[in-house]
């Protein structure tokens, strides 16, 4: 009985340990997530939601080109008859 009594303290101190064994990996850390964080979201405000004005800006003025693409042939064979009978 002794035994078993022993082995269940020892379980528990293990358990003991395992927790402030994982709270300690986790307070040491701590200051690099905290780093990442703030490194992420200078990295967002200055990189990429300018990036992202800009992309927006970008596809806002080749969309009306885009949409003329289906159009182009007949543009190109009216610009080079008018280019062979011209003068």
């Amino acid at each position: 009985m002794e035994i078993v009594a022993v082995m269940i303290i020892v379980l528990l101190a293990l358990l003991f340990i395992k927790v402030f064994v994982h709270l300690g990996i986790f307070v040491i850390t701590l200051p690099f997530k905290i780093l990442m964080f703030i490194i992420s979201a200078l990295l967002v405000v200055f990189f990429l939601i300018p990036l992202g004005i800009v992309a927006g800006l970008a596809a806002i003025l080749v969309a009306p080109f885009a949409l003329m693409i289906p159009v182009l042939p007949i543009i190109l064979i009216v610009i080079g008859l008018v280019l062979l009978f011209r003068d």
